[in-house]
């Protein structure tokens, strides 16, 4: 078994060969810079000027896009603003959304306040919701919008959809299909906007029905491959963390390690319980610190020892499941070894199995509980133990 995760581990890099990945605080991608593969990139502040020659997969706070993407972009943020060209699909989702430049496929954009510019072209269809939308630039598609309030400025050479409060057709609008519309009230059609197909409208209150559900599913199916996206980026970034960090605790502390992980499983239900009690009384107790006038102080180193505790069990919890699982599947074998094996072992099987609801979940809460256990018991008697 050893030699199968050894194998699914090392194709890893292979697999991910065409994946670049970056986080922290804030992340810069300078127009110098050119990204040959797929980019997943997550920063509470993200600049994005360099090309990207395949996906971008990009979630920030304040998120600003001007360089070119190859094929698709998805996106989800808060304040985005995404300027730079795209060769295939794009998909949105965030607070405030700016967009401009071309599109080479389908456009879908979900948020509070979207604006696209004049300068964006889109070659697919197009859908949008939001809050309060303004439309503007050239789409070669069809364009549905769910909104409140609806102001298109631009070109479309399909048709026009709209479900919303009020819509506004301004005097530069072009609508080459037809235009229809669902809402409490008629469209405004200032004088100069051209709608050459059939226009129709259908009164609705929206209290009474919902939109399309073709539409509707669009929406689901782009936003679900936004959010798997991220989904896979997070997994993958916390299971290469978690292998990084775990291997360099059994080569760096290999007598700690084998102290923390053979404690963990030789005495597993202690430990366990050591841990859950812990998990329950420690947040009650340091509430009740730190309402006082000098617990408080208390209260912050006790919250910063269980910070770290929680940081070593989390790592060691990885480890001791790979020894274990070790130890059932190797003939003979009497001992838990903490080391590099167990380390590579534990974490690959770990991170798969905690990706299976209900079971996995507990399983990977409850070697977490009995390490951490474990890492708080050997404090204290390393700490208070009577020499």
């Amino acid at each position: 078994m050893f030699i199968v995760v050894l194998a699914m581990t090392l194709a890893l890099p292979v697999a991910s060969r065409a994946a670049e990945m970056r986080s922290g605080e804030a992340v810069s991608i300078s127009v110098s810079q050119i990204i040959e593969e797929n980019l997943y990139a997550a920063g509470g502040t993200l600049s994005m000027d360099g090309e990207v020659r395949g996906d971008a997969h990009l979630l920030g706070g304040n998120l600003t896009v001007t360089g070119p993407v190859s094929e698709d972009l998805t996106v989800a943020g808060g304040s985005l603003i995404l300027l730079g060209p795209v060769g295939d699909d794009v998909r949105v989702a965030g607070g405030s959304i700016t967009l401009g430049s071309s599109v080479g496929g389908e456009l879908v954009v979900a948020g509070g306040q979207i604006t696209t510019t004049p300068g964006l072209s889109v070659v697919g269809d197009t859908v949008i919701a939001g809050g309060s939308v303004v439309i503007k630039g050239v789409f070669a598609g069809d364009v549905t919008v769910y909104a409140g309030d609806v102001q298109v400025d631009g070109t479309i050479g399909g048709g026009l959809f709209t479900t919303a409060e009020s819509v506004t057709l301004a005097s530069g609008a072009v609508v080459k299909g037809d235009f229809a519309h669902e809402g409490p009230k008629e469209a405004s059609v200032e004088t100069g906007a051209v709608v050459d197909g059939e226009q129709t409208y259908t009164q609705r209150d929206f209290a009474a029905g919902v939109p399309d559900k073709t539409d509707e599913l669009i929406l689901w199916e782009s936003f679900g491959k936004i959010f798997g996206a991220m989904f896979i980026f997070f997994v993958l970034v916390k299971y290469l963390a978690c292998l990084l960090v775990s291997l360099l605790a059994t080569w760096r502390l290999p007598h700690l390690s084998q102290a923390v992980v053979g404690r963990t499983l030789k005495h597993f239900g202690i430990d366990l319980l050591t841990g859950l009690l812990i998990s329950v009384v420690a947040p009650i107790v340091l509430v009740l610190l730190y309402v006082t006038v000098v617990g408080w102080l208390v209260a912050c180193i006790v919250m910063a020892v269980l910070a770290l505790a929680v940081l070593v069990g989390g790592v060691y919890s990885t480890v001791s499941f790979g020894a274990l699982v070790r130890r059932v599947f190797s003939k003979g074998k009497k001992d838990f070894s903490a080391d590099w094996k167990s380390s590579l072992l534990g974490t690959t099987l770990l991170t798969l199995v905690i990706l299976i609801p209900i079971v996995g979940w507990l399983v990977g809460l409850l070697f977490f509980l009995a390490s951490f256990g474990t890492v708080v018991r050997l404090g204290y008697e390393a700490l208070f133990r009577r020499r």
